[in-house]
C-alpha cells in the first residue's frame, strides 16, 4: 500500500502539498483530479521516489520511498513532459527499461509493438508528440510495475488508441492486480468510474450548512464503480467524511461539483449581503 501521512512539499515560499493524508491500494484505478499547479505532479514524484517530502511521510509498504532502490523497482511514474535521450528509438527505451525494471517483459514488448502504430526502429526524435506518447506508453506498460503513475496519460491521444490504452490498463489491473494512479485537470479526459469521493474540510464558518448542501448533493449521485481521490488547492471546499460509501460516476461528477459551488457560491452571497445590512445599521 501507498500512504501518505501529513505530507508537505514546498518549492522555496510556494507550498505545493501541505499535510497531505491518503492511501492507496492494490488492483484499483485510481484518478488525481484537480487544476493545473494543485500539486497532482508533485504528488506523484513523491510517491516514486523523485521528491523528497519537506515534512510528514510517503511509504510503500511502511518503508520509504525515497532513495529505495527496491521499492522504486515496484513503481513507474510516466511524466507529462516526457524526455527521451537523442536519436533513441523505440527499441532502445525497451531495452533502457529493461535495465531498470525486474518485471519487463520482452514478450509483451513484441505484443503491444503489434498494437501500437509505431516504428520501433525510427528515432524518436521524428515522432509527433501523440506517438511520442504511445511509445511511453508502450515502454511502461512492459514493465508490469505493481503501481503505474501516469501524469496525464491520454493527453493528445485519438480516441481509438484511449480506447485501446484503457483497455490494456484493464487487463493489468485484473491479471496483475496493478494500482493504476491516474491525474488530469480534465474530469472528462478521465472517464473513469469511482465509487469514493474525498475531499477536505468545509470552513467552520459556513459548516452545518454547507455540509448538509454537500452531502444532499452528493447522495443523488448514481451507482457505479471505481475509486477516485480528488486533489485540490481548494483544500477547504468539501468534507472528506462525506464520500466512503457513496458510488458516484465520473462523467456526472462535474456537473454535481458545479452545482454545490453555485450553491455555496449563492449561500456566501446571502451570509454576505447579511453581513453589510448589519454594518450598514
Amino acid at each position: 500500500m501507498l500512504k501518505a501521512k501529513e505530507l508537505v512539499k514546498r518549492f522555496g515560499e510556494k507550498t505545493a502539498l501541505d499535510g497531505l493524508n491518503t492511501e492507496i491500494g492494490r488492483g484499483c484505478i485510481y484518478g488525481l483530479v484537480g487544476p493545473n499547479g494543485s500539486g497532482k505532479s508533485t504528488l506523484m514524484r513523491l510517491m516514486c521516489g523523485v521528491y523528497r517530502p519537506d515534512g510528514g511521510s510517503i511509504t510503500l509498504e511502511d518503508e520509504p520511498i525515497f532513495e529505495n532502490v527496491a521499492a522504486k523497482d515496484r513503481i513507474l511514474y510516466l511524466g507529462d513532459d516526457l524526455y527521451f535521450p537523442p536519436k533513441a528509438t523505440v527499441e532502445d527505451m525497451a531495452r533502457f527499461y529493461r535495465g531498470l525494471y525486474s518485471g519487463f517483459s520482452m514478450e509483451t514488448y513484441h505484443t503491444l509493438c503489434g498494437c501500437f502504430p509505431l516504428q520501433t526502429d525510427q528515432p524518436l526524435s521524428t515522432f509527433s508528440k501523440r506517438m511520442r506518447r504511445q511509445a511511453a506508453l508502450l515502454a511502461a506498460l512492459c514493465c508490469h510495475a505493481e503501481y503505474l503513475l501516469l501524469d496525464e496519460a491520454f493527453d493528445g491521444l485519438d480516441p481509438v488508441i484511449r480506447l485501446m490504452v484503457k483497455k490494456l490498463l484493464a487487463e493489468e489491473i485484473a491479471e496483475r492486480e496493478t494500482t493504476v494512479v491516474i491525474s488530469s485537470h480534465n474530469l472528462r479526459e478521465l472517464d473513469l468510474r469511482i465509487s469514493t469521493l474525498k475531499a477536505c474540510e468545509p470552513d467552520q464558518i459556513f459548516n452545518t450548512e454547507i455540509q448538509h448542501i454537500v452531502n444532499k448533493t452528493l447522495q443523488e449521485m448514481p451507482e457505479q464503480s471505481r475509486k477516485i481521490f480528488m486533489l485540490s488547492r481548494y483544500q477547504n471546499l468539501a468534507n472528506k467524511q462525506i464520500a466512503d460509501s457513496l458510488d458516484i460516476s465520473l462523467k456526472t461528477v462535474e456537473a454535481h461539483i458545479t452545482k454545490v459551488l453555485r450553491i455555496l457560491r449563492l449561500r456566501l452571497k446571502d451570509y454576505l449581503v447579511t453581513i453589510l445590512i448589519i454594518l450598514i445599521s
